[in-house]
């Protein structure tokens, strides 16, 4: 039951730092880490829709769901 929150509390926090990153402007070349910040956290979020809906489907809106999550490094 951690595991979703923290990564629900960094989501929450990196998107708004990446808006305002100082001297960053989202349209530029240069703001690839902001760009995928926003992507990481878009995917995740429709991840974590999906199995919600898939539990409340299988066993109703009052079932438990818990969710792990593996940070690796990145190659680049």
């Amino acid at each position: 039951m951690l595991a979703p929150l923290l990564l629900c509390a960094y989501l929450l926090l990196a998107a708004p730092a990446s808006r305002a990153w100082p001297g960053v402007d989202p349209e530029e070349p240069g703001s690839s880490t902001a760009a995928q910040i926003r992507d990481m956290h878009e995917k995740v979020t429709a991840i974590w829709q999906e199995l919600m809906q898939r539990q409340a489907a299988a066993d109703g809106p009052d079932a438990a769901l818990h969710a792990a999550c593996r940070v690796e490094p990145s190659a680049t």
